[in-house]
């Protein structure tokens, strides 16, 4: 019988991670348009569209790497290692997810 004091395991503590992430990264991108959107009359600019398109890529390979995770691919503790290292200096929100997801990824079998 399962109870509800039951603590998760590494696995679906590094899934909700993941998707934390990029929940997180969706709103950062959905403020970026916005600025773009505001912006318009003055031009687009080359370099706004750049870090858009790569915030929407990490929102997207986040959401990868964590089905790979419910799939218990054997890849996951190393991207998620490199998914996390450039979240730690942003401190105190990326520290805390990066750390989060280095830690459960060290956690896997």
């Amino acid at each position: 019988m399962s109870s509800s004091w039951e603590t998760q395991g590494p696995k679906s503590k590094l899934v909700d991670t993941h998707h934390h992430v990029a929940y997180l990264y969706g709103v950062i991108a959905a403020i970026l348009v916005l600025g773009i959107l505001f912006k318009l009359s003055e031009g687009i600019s080359h370099e706004n569209i750049v870090v858009l398109l790569v915030v929407i890529a990490l929102a997207i390979v986040h959401f990868k790497v964590s089905h790979a995770a419910e799939c218990d691919k054997t890849w996951v503790p190393i991207a998620t290692t490199v998914l996390a290292l450039p979240l730690l200096p942003g401190f105190p929100i990326g520290t805390y997810f990066g750390v989060k997801l280095i830690a459960n990824a060290l956690k896997l079998k």
